[in-house]
This record gives structure tokens, sequence and C-alpha cells, in this order.
């Protein structure tokens, strides 16, 4: 039996707040398009047109236009050439299309000070897309997917089947277009739309409600499980900031079932979680693995998870004047300050002391290099940066992160580790150069 859809259902919504429409021109979207109308809702339409139907694709945006025009309706169009840009990216030309529009309205959701992006997504697409996910693989979170609010998506009519939303369009005398490649079963989600799940339907009586409750059960699970993640993720964590997380082999080794935990933390943070018995196995230092955007590091009784960087920086120029400069996750501040024994102490590697007397601005900071040398405070003989970082045990990738602050040729130090003897502070220094390093989450 069909539920009676109405504006009313949209209690999701807010009247005070303006909205962006993903509007499609077919059943679905034309279904939310005409209910916002009538409920009095401040929004304004977009539509994509990804030329890959020809003709087909210039009518659907054709449409759209007329109606957003006859209501009075503000409409955003793009044209995409979607082939050419699908050719040079590896990926399918559902995800490349995705990309676009979802990358297209934010942008018009930013510009244009819209509080969300609204779309006609229905109970039959979440059922979908639970079993997409399911046969590709993937875990509660992807069963339980389209949820009805995230970030800044809302999705107002996904707990109304297909059929509700067909009934109120002809009920309403409404007119939509026909996608014709959804009548193909080419692609994954129509081959089960088209012949899979309506088998599956066939089976037993009110299989979409079925399936609704679900999926909503799973979701329950699903809030259990990461809270108990995160408290078991605390517990075996040693060190969180930035991109970087640390976590210790000898406490996660002390769970009940490490491998388990361990795959499931990854797969909460997006790595592929079959990573996990690779990671516990493997003895010694130094083995690298790679996920997506993350990469992981065997250090010792340690696994570090980092996220790949875009690349290293060539080097910053440090001017008298310059008080803070971004260096990654992290973030540098500078100060000059009258030398006051007393009152200035470097209590922490975040926070160095030079003589600012002998420094020659500009100074530069650059990553260091094979080669480079430096007198560690405390010492007569220089080292090279390479072996005093290992002396100290630095991991491979806070090595990578390592910068160094130069005035002339001099390394005047390692930023976040140790000052060059020549640069310390002394009886003869008047004014000091204070470095403080900060982490993005201090």
């Amino acid at each position: 039996m069909n539920k009676e859809l109405s504006y009313t259902d949209l209690n999701i919504l807010d009247k005070s707040k303006s909205y962006l429409l993903a509007f499609s021109g077919g059943l679905d979207s034309v279904v939310l398009f005409h209910i916002l109308i009538e409920g009095g809702y401040k929004f304004s339409a977009v539509h994509c047109n990804f030329t890959l139907r020809g003709k087909e694709s210039d009518d659907d945006e054709f449409f759209v236009k007329h109606i957003c025009k006859s209501a009075g309706i503000r409409c955003f169009t793009k044209r995409f050439d979607t082939a050419k840009i699908n050719s040079k990216s590896g990926k399918s030309i559902q995800e490349t299309a995705r990309e676009l529009r979802y990358k297209w309205f934010e942008e018009l959701r930013k510009k244009y000070k819209f509080d969300s992006i609204l779309t006609a997504h229905h109970l039959n697409d979440k059922i979908e897309t639970f079993f997409i996910n399911l046969i590709r693989g993937t875990g509660l979170k992807g069963l339980t997917g389209m949820p009805k609010h995230r970030d800044n998506i809302i999705r107002p009519m996904i707990d109304f089947k297909r059929s509700d939303l067909l009934a109120y369009a002809k009920k309403n005398k409404l007119e939509w277009r026909e996608d014709s490649s959804n009548a193909k079963s080419d692609y994954l989600r129509n081959k089960l739309r088209i012949k899979i799940i309506p088998e599956l339907a066939a089976l037993r009586e009110g299989f979409e409600g079925r399936m609704k409750s679900n999926i909503e059960n799973l979701h329950s699970s699903e809030l259990v499980l990461e809270d108990l993640l995160k408290e078991k993720l605390s517990q075996i964590t040693l060190e969180s900031k930035g991109g970087r997380r640390v976590i210790d082999m000898i406490r996660l080794r002390d769970e009940k079932h490490p491998e388990e935990l361990l795959a499931a933390i990854m797969h909460s943070i997006g790595i592929q979680a079959n990573l996990a018995k690779s990671l516990l196995e493997h003895d010694g230092s130094g083995k690298l693995f790679y996920s997506g955007k993350f990469r992981l590091l065997r250090d010792r009784n340690k696994i570090i998870i980092e996220k790949q960087s875009d690349g290293k920086l060539s080097g910053i120029k440090v001017k008298k004047v310059t008080r803070e400069i971004s260096l990654g996750s992290q973030s540098l501040r500078f100060e000059f300050k009258e030398w006051n024994r007393t009152k200035i102490k470097a209590d922490d590697s975040k926070i160095q002391i030079l003589d600012a007397g002998r420094l020659k601005f500009p100074l530069l900071i650059r990553p260091w290099q094979a080669g480079d040398a430096f007198v560690p405070l405390g010492m007569k003989q220089k080292k090279k940066v390479s072996d005093y970082l290992t002396d100290k045990k630095i991991d491979l990738f806070c090595k990578e992160n390592c910068h160094l602050l130069l005035s002339g040729r001099d390394i005047v130090c390692i930023l976040g580790h140790r000052i060059d003897d020549r640069y310390k502070v002394s009886d003869h220094t008047k004014t000091t150069y204070i470095i403080r390093l900060q982490n993005g989450n201090e």
C-alpha cells in the first residue's frame, strides 16, 4: 500500500532557509520540485547536461528550464563534456558524472549561500545502493548508505517508495522526462532495478518495508560499533594529530581480537581492512603499505598511518616581518623578544629559541636533503641530518616531513627537533628569535 506524499512530510526542511534542488527532470525530481512549491519553500534548481545522450540530453535541459521559468524558479544549468573528461580519469562514466555533479553543486551552494543541497532520492534508490555495496564488498556503513541528511546534502524523500512518488505525480497530473539509459541493463544499478530486486520482492510481500527496517537496524548497530571503536582506538593510540595516527602494537596485541579490531578501525577511516593481517604479521621495521589516500608504516612496535601529502615544499622565505607560516598540517609562529633567561624557556622541541643577532634575513625553510649537516646543540662537530634523525629513532614518515631553517648556507635548526649550537642564546644575546611549532589540531 502506498503512502500519500505531501509537503507536510518534508519536516526535515526549514522554510526560513534556502535550498538548491538537483533537478534532472525525471519523475523523482519533478515530484520534489512540485512539493517544494506547494509547501512554500525557498529554493533554486540546478541541472547538469552531461551530453551523453545527444538530443535527449538537450531536451531534458530544455524541459527543466521551461518548468522553472513557468514556476518563477531560478535555474542553473551547465553542459559537461563528460565522455572527454572520463577518458582521462580511468573511472566509470557514472562515477565521473557524479563527481562533476556534486563538485559543481557545492560550488553553487557556497557562491550563492544556499543552506543545503536537496536530492530526490527515494527508498528504492536506498535499497539498490544497499545491494550494490553488498556485492562490491563493504562494512556496516556501506550497507546503511544514503542517509536522510549528511553534511550539506538532504534527501527529504528517502523514506518514500518510488510507487509513492508515481502516485503523487499522477494525482497532480505532473509531466516528467524518462531517461532512456535507465531501461538498459548495462550497469549494475540498472540490472538490480530491472531484474534482480523485482525477483527478490516477489518472494515475500512487503519487501521494500522490510528492507527499510533492515537498513535502519544496521544503522543502529553501526552507531553502537562506532562508539566502541572510538573507545578502543583511544586506548591503543599513542599519537593523533593532523593527518597522522600512531597505534601501539603492544596494546593492540593485548586485545582479544587484534586483527579484527585493527581491520574495523582501518575500514572506519577509509583504509582497506584486508591490510590488517599483513601489518600484524610483518616482523621488523620499515615496511610500507599503501591504501587510497593513506600510507601505513610498520615501525618497531608501532603502526603509523598518514594521509599522503601532495608533495614537499621546495622552499619558503621567512622575512623579519613574517609572523606565521603554514607548513602542511602544521603552523610556525615567529617572534622577536628581548633576552631574559628567567622568562623565556624552551620546555619542549616545539619551542626553539635562537640568538636573533646571528641570523641573516630572509631565512629559508626547506626539506632536508642527503648530505645536509649541522652542529647539534651541545656538540662541537658537524653531524649529518640523516644520522641525527636515525639516532633519535625518528620514523620514516617524520623524517620525510622534517624541514630545516637556514640562515644563508647555515642550517639554523631542524624545525621541531634541534637547533644548531652556533645559533644558541648566550650571555651576549640581546634579542631572541622564538619559533613555535603547532599542529593543525592544537
